[in-house]
């Protein structure tokens, strides 16, 4: 329990300092809650459409087990692909999620996530802490993350950080329904738009497709995601 509090209380700790990233991408709206001897698969990819990044692709590919009832360890890879360019791998993580089990019988349950990442081809490495929250009323789930992340190896002592929200409505048994945004207030960069997902047997296909508000560099992005979850 101590380790859980801790990694709360050194997120709330750094939330006000502030650099810049642009949101949404490859990104998840993670859940706090974990579920021991669950196994992950997934790939995630998103293209950028309009302005500055137009063009431009992100792709990130992940695995993870649960260890725990509260622990969750995850490896990510990140690549990048830009217009006309090549396929470039940027990152790989190393991934902790831990669910706040004394939050679990609140209306919210609340969770952190901390990652580094080993940056690949003169990327700098980077930290990121999360912290989770998630409302399960029904067929409804209704998730909170407060992310923040800085360079580690680089002259930067900034911190980034982003709002990210998604709400989902589970039609039945394959089709899921919702909506999803990500913001960096700072930077008036601001991603919001609809999202479905189809589950068929132990893999679910979901797209979402958000436009760009105020200082967004790119008119809209498409997200794609596959899972597997065995």
């Amino acid at each position: 329990m101590s380790i859980r509090v801790s990694a709360l209380a050194l997120a709330s700790a750094i939330f006000p300092l502030a650099a810049h990233a642009e949101p949404g991408g490859t990104s998840g709206i993670s859940s706090p809650a974990v579920t021991q001897g669950d196994i992950k698969l997934e790939w995630r990819s998103t293209a950028w459409d309009g302005e500055a990044l137009d063009g431009d692709w992100s792709h990130r590919a992940q695995a993870s087990y649960s260890f725990t009832d509260w622990w969750r360890a995850q490896l990510n890879a990140r690549a990048s692909q830009p217009d006309d360019g090549d396929f470039e791998w940027r990152s790989i993580g190393i991934e902790n999620a831990f669910e706040f089990t004394a939050t679990s019988d609140w209306p919210v349950q609340f969770g952190g996530q901390i990652e580094y990442k080993f940056g690949l081809d003169d990327v700098e490495d980077s930290l990121e802490l999360k912290l989770l929250a998630e409302r399960r009323v029904g067929a409804f789930s209704m998730r909170f993350n407060i992310t923040v992340e800085r360079d580690v190896t680089g002259d930067s002592d900034e911190w980034e950080h982003i709002y990210s929200t998604r709400v989902m409505w589970r039609a039945n048994d394959t089709w899921q329904f919702g909506v999803e945004g990500f913001s960096e207030p700072e930077e008036n960069a601001h991603y919001f738009g609809p999202r479905a997902g189809v589950s068929l047997g132990d893999a679910t296909l979901s797209v979402g497709y958000l436009a760009g508000i105020d200082e967004a560099q790119a008119d809209a992005q498409v997200r794609i995601g596959l899972e597997w979850a065995p």
